[in-house]
């Protein structure tokens, strides 16, 4: 692997700009072909993202299955494991499941995303090159405005309406 591209802002935004829109015709390229793409990113705080993928003829049995059965759902872990010991314990989850559940068809992929824009770049880049779609014949060019660069001051909170806090979660 070559070394990687060092980007200026300004050609990190013409790059998002560019992966983004291939997003879309990824996008439209698996409405087209009637499939299903799943992708699952799981993040921690200390600076790394996962990222599983999926793709899928049909509707997604193994979804259909799990909605109808409450045993099969996936399991909701509390966000913040409080101190360091639920940490490790996390990792080590974290390595079991890989261990257990990565496979060809269903990779996992680890991001290091230190830097939060170039694990974007990274990300969605790789994600890309999962996937073999093709650029749809209809795809038309859509022309973005321009990014507003002006300052701008937000009103004050108290103009604002507020969703209730009902829950916190520690």
């Amino acid at each position: 692997m070559s070394a990687p591209q060092r980007l200026s802002p300004k050609q990190y935004e013409k790059e998002l700009l560019r992966l983004q829109t291939e997003l879309v015709y990824m996008q439209e390229w698996i409405v087209a072909q009637r499939r299903r793409l799943v992708v699952l990113f799981e993040g921690r705080d200390h600076a790394r993202q996962v990222l599983a993928v999926g793709l899928r003829r049909g509707a997604g049995a193994p979804f259909r299955e799990a909605a109808g059965r409450p045993t099969k759902a996936l399991e909701v872990q509390p966000h913040r494991p409080a101190g360091p010991r639920p940490l490790v314990d996390y990792a080590e989850a974290k390595d079991r499941m890989f261990a257990r559940t990565d496979t060809d068809h269903s990779p996992w992929h680890v991001v290091e995303a230190d830097d939060k824009r170039t694990a974007r770049l990274n990300l969605i880049s790789h994600l890309l090159s999962l996937v073999p779609y093709e650029h749809p014949d209809k795809a038309k060019k859509v022309k973005l405005p321009a990014r507003q660069r002006r300052k701008y001051k937000r009103p004050p909170k108290q103009f604002e309406r507020e969703v209730p806090v009902r829950y916190t979660v520690s």
